[in-house]
C-alpha cells in the first residue's frame, strides 16, 4: 500500500494505475458488478483508506466531476468510464472541469479512466494536464 501512497504523492499515474490493477485481479469474479459505480466505489474506499483527501460527484455548473483527489501539490480530476478513457478525458475537457480549481496553487493532472467489464479491471487510461 505504501507504493500506491508513493506514486500518488510522486505523481507516478502510471505506477499508481498498474498497482490499482493488482488490487482489483485480486477481487473474486462473483463479487465483480459490471457497473461503473462498482468500480467507482472501490476506487474510493482505496483511496480514501489510505488518507488521502478525495472526494466524489463534485458538482460545478455543468456537470458532477467522479472524484478529485488533492496531495500536497497536485489535484486529479478523475473521470471514469465503462468503456475507454477517452470518454472519459473528453468529458473532463468537454465540462472544463479543471476550471473549478483554476485558482488554486497545485498543478492540477486530469484522468480518465476506462473500465473493461470483460477483464474486469482497468482497462484503459489517460493523463493530461489542462
Amino acid at each position: 500500500m505504501n507504493d500506491i501512497i508513493q506514486s500518488l504523492n510522486n505523481n507516478d499515474i502510471e505506477k499508481f494505475i498498474h498497482l490499482l490493477k493488482i488490487l482489483f485481479k485480486g477481487i473474486t469474479y462473483p463479487l465483480i458488478d459490471d457497473k461503473e459505480n462498482y468500480y467507482h466505489s472501490i476506487f474510493y474506499l482505496v483511496i480514501k483508506l489510505l488518507g488521502f483527501d478525495i472526494e466524489t460527484e463534485v458538482l460545478t455548473s455543468d456537470g458532477r466531476i467522479d472524484a478529485v483527489i488533492k496531495t500536497d501539490n497536485h489535484i486529479y480530476i478523475v473521470e471514469f468510464k465503462l468503456g475507454t478513457a477517452r470518454e472519459a478525458i473528453d468529458q473532463i475537457k468537454k465540462k472544463q472541469y479543471a476550471m473549478k480549481y483554476a485558482n488554486e496553487k497545485k498543478e492540477i493532472i486530469q484522468v480518465g479512466i476506462g473500465f473493461d467489464t470483460d477483464k474486469k479491471n482497468i482497462g484503459d487510461f489517460i493523463i493530461e494536464n489542462p
